[in-house]
């Protein structure tokens, strides 16, 4: 599944020769699009439109999905910045938007440009930042841990914590299970 906004053009080029000579069918994303496989159900939230100028465009077009697993709701929001973080949460007029959820992967891998309205609205319990360890780019940034630490959400930080998951407790509350590898 690529979103709709294929650019920058060479890249998307790529990735669309990647997936056509290893026979993977390709399928842009339209918003309320859903799939359900097993326990877990998917939804295409964002992108309802394509965002310009604010930020960069093909990471504002991150395809983001809303799903369940278990009945556990969860958040997996790409690569968004913070145009598009606040259109995806307050969704199209009359939609409720993206409200409270369990577990939310952090846009963009922690990345400092995040609307101060997606881990306020969001308010998961746990929150996922996949990154790299020792990074060029500093991810995750100081000031989003802490939002989503005011936000009330456990964090599992793939650069310190290695491997997490997401795992129900016998009383059904959530826990994270880290699993560190290497030094």
């Amino acid at each position: 599944v690529v979103p709709p906004l294929a650019e920058p053009a060479d890249r998307a080029a790529r990735v669309r020769r990647l997936l056509a000579d290893a026979d993977v069918p390709v399928d842009v994303a339209g918003a309320g699009e859903r799939w359900r496989a097993g326990a877990i159900d998917l939804e295409v939230v964002w992108p309802t439109r394509i965002i310009r100028g604010r930020g960069s465009d093909p990471n504002n077009a991150s395809v983001t999905l809303r799903g369940t697993v278990s009945g556990v709701s969860v958040v997996l929001g790409g690569d968004l910045e913070p145009a598009a973080q606040a259109a995806a949460v307050t969704g199209p007029a009359g939609s409720g938007g993206l409200g409270p959820v369990d577990v939310v992967v952090v846009p963009h891998h922690g990345s400092p440009r995040q609307s101060p309205a997606w881990a306020a609205t969001l308010r998961p319990r746990i929150a996922l930042v996949t990154v790299g360890r020792d990074n060029d780019y500093g991810h995750p940034a100081p000031a989003t841990l802490d939002a989503y630490a005011r936000a009330g959400a456990a964090l599992g930080r793939t650069d310190l914590d290695g491997d997490v998951a997401v795992v129900r407790l016998p009383d059904a509350s959530l826990a994270l299970a880290r699993r560190t590898v290497g030094p």
